[in-house]
């Protein structure tokens, strides 16, 4: 089934290229972004499990080059972690590296090397090991430095809509700095991931999303929000979306396992203040599982509102 869904990907990239029209990325000058975040991490349990301490100095160095030909760009980002503090249970806090011996270290590592090439205005194809901050495919910066994946996407951005399609087959925890195969007894699988949103001029926005791994798992992701202008820098958006999980197949490791989660939240704007009220619930008999298994971490708190 993951050859069948990386073939069509591929046909659609090759059919795209071959009927395109040239020109497409806009020309730009090359980009050079430094920044850096100390990170102190520290988990009480009260009672159980051994308290979790961890912290860290992080550097990192985001290059975009210019645009070549008109048609083809790449980026590079470059992170580093300098253990500060590490006690107890720290390897467990996903701050630091953990090497071979089970202790936690300081680590550098390529964040996200990737390259573009323009189909038509527009569309475009990414080939690389990339940050991903999609729905169903999302590295959040929630710790020290982030995790990444390894992809091939084809995505569009027309007027008030979007959408992509990409194939993932490897990822890299926030903490680590090799990649991994998704793997499951023994067996490897892949990611197929499809979706899109739109805008209308109303101020509604929608997405869907539909992400499949063989025999593994599949998701779906459906968001609908409004906004609301309420003038002099101020906004309201009210946003919904929904979540569904379900094992597909033998790899799970609970081939019953179905669930849901829901979130109904409203977000006011104000200048540069935001204040925020959210409800979520989740449905079926096991909590939500966002992550594809294999290396990867889950990303659940790294979720952001979403306005298309």
């Amino acid at each position: 089934m993951a050859k069948f869904h990386r073939s069509l990907l591929s046909t659609a990239v090759i059919m795209a290229t071959v009927t395109a029209a040239p020109v497409v990325l806009a020309a730009s000058e090359p980009e050079l972004t430094l920044s850096t975040r100390t990170f102190y991490f520290n988990r009480d349990f009260r009672e159980g499990p051994e308290d979790r301490v961890a912290a860290a100095q992080a550097f990192r160095a985001d290059y975009l080059s210019p645009t070549f030909g008109e048609r083809f760009q790449f980026g590079l980002t470059a992170l580093a972690n300098i253990k500060l503090d590490g006690r107890n249970n720290d390897a467990a806090a996903d701050v630091n590296r953990v090497n071979s011996d089970g202790e936690t270290e300081h680590s550098a590592k390529i964040g996200q090397v990737f390259f573009d090439a323009g189909i038509t205005e527009g569309t475009k194809v990414r080939v690389g090991r990339v940050i991903m901050g999609l729905p169903l495919l999302n590295d959040p910066d929630i710790r020290s430095t982030p995790g990444a994946h390894q992809i091939v996407m084809l995505s569009g951005d027309y007027d008030n809509g979007e959408f992509y399609a990409l194939y993932n087959d490897e990822a890299r925890t926030r903490s680590d700095i090799s990649f991994e195969e998704y793997s499951s007894g023994g067996e490897d699988y892949e990611v197929i991931i499809a979706g899109g949103g739109y805008k209308f001029d109303n101020g509604v926005g929608v997405h869907a999303a539909y992400g499949y791994a063989d025999d593994y798992q599949r998701q779906i992701y459906l968001n609908a929000n409004y906004t609301y202008d309420l003038g002099d820098a101020r906004s309201l958006l009210i946003d919904f979306y929904h979540y569904d999980g379900e094992a597909e197949g033998n790899l799970y490791s609970d081939p019953d396992y179905n669930s849901t989660m829901s979130n109904l939240a409203a977000r006011y704007t104000m200048g540069n203040l935001k204040l925020l009220v959210s409800y979520q619930t989740i449905g079926g008999d096991d909590a939500y599982d966002f992550a594809w298994g294999g290396q990867r971490p889950n990303p659940a708190a790294g979720l952001e509102l979403r306005s298309v």
